[in-house]
Formats: C-alpha cells, sequence, structure tokens
C-alpha cells in the first residue's frame, strides 16, 4: 500500500498527516503534532528552526514506509543560505515588528498602489519584500551574505534533500 505523509505547517503547531487508500477509500493518520513558538533573539522575533526542522526529520524516519513527502506552510517567512550552503540565521517570523522599518524604506521608494500593480500582494507589513528591506538596513552583512532566499516549504526541502528549489505556489505569498 502506497502512502504519503504531508505537512501542514501553521503558526503555531505542525501536524503530519499520513494518506494512503485503503478498500477504495483515502484514510488519513495523524501520525505527528507539534506546537511551536516564535522565540525572541537579539530583539527580533524567530522561529525555532532547530526545532522545527528535527520534528520534521523525526517524523519522516519514524514513517519511513511513505513514498512521497509534501509540505505547506505559512506564507511570506524565508532563510536565506550563503554560498556554502549554510542558513545563515534562523528565519524572522513575520510577527516581528522590525518589519515596518522595511515598510517605510519601500514607501520612500514607491507607492503602495504600484506595489500592489506589481505584485497583486496586499499590502501588509510582513510582506517578504519588507522583511527583506529591513534586513538589509538592520543586518547588511546577512544581506550580503545571502546567495539563495528560501521560502519555509523550500528551505525544509532543502534541509531533507539538499536541493535548492523554488516551488512557484508559496510565492503568491510573497
Amino acid at each position: 500500500m502506497k502512502k504519503v505523509l504531508a505537512f501542514d505547517m501553521g503558526a503555531t503547531s505542525i501536524r503530519g498527516i499520513v494518506g494512503f487508500l485503503e478498500n477504495g477509500q483515502f484514510c488519513t493518520q495523524e501520525v505527528m503534532r507539534m506546537n511551536h513558538k516564535i522565540q525572541g533573539k537579539n530583539g527580533r522575533l524567530v522561529w525555532d528552526w532547530d526545532g522545527i526542522i528535527g520534528k520534521i526529520e523525526e517524523t519522516i524516519l519514524e514513517n519511513a514506509d511513505v513514498s512521497a513527502i509534501g509540505i505547506d506552510s505559512w506564507g511570506v517567512d524565508f532563510g536565506l543560505i550563503d554560498q556554502e550552503g549554510n542558513l545563515l540565521q534562523a528565519p524572522f517570523s513575520y510577527r516581528d515588528e522590525k518589519f515596518i522599518i522595511g515598510r517605510k524604506e519601500a514607501d520612500s521608494r514607491i507607492e503602495e498602489a504600484t506595489l500592489f500593480q506589481n505584485s497583486g500582494n496586499q499590502i501588509m507589513t510582513i510582506n517578504t519584500v519588507y522583511q527583506l528591506l529591513a534586513l538589509k538596513t538592520l543586518q547588511p552583512d546577512v544581506y550580503e551574505k545571502a546567495d539563495k532566499l528560501l521560502m519555509i516549504p523550500d528551505l525544509i526541502y532543502y534541509f531533507l534533500t539538499g536541493e535548492k528549489i523554488g516551488e512557484e505556489s508559496i510565492w503568491s505569498t510573497t
């Protein structure tokens, strides 16, 4: 029997669900549930990346008989990878209030209506563009070291496989 494992990642919890066909019926079984929190670090709010990736890896090992894995998560947050393939720092949480710095920087360069016309995204301080501008202002050294930006599900994929990809559907959230 073929089984698939899906990780459903929300802002406060992650679920691992195994799906399979049994007697012609699609069945699901929750195999993992984890609460997670954002953490304060150096005056910023970051995800507990080691805890998140560790629990996902553990769940995969416990369900080694699956034939495919899917990952979905909240949007806008990302990790930065340097040229050597290292994660530069734990991903910031969209709840970090410092992103207002990025929004003010963007507002000084482009009108919100123009930004909306170009991106189609609702204008919110949590948007990836504002996160990047805040990072460039507050941590230019980290910004300059970044070789790749991977959205959260793509970052997990990278940690699991070593492949850097940008799955297109998550980009609609940026």
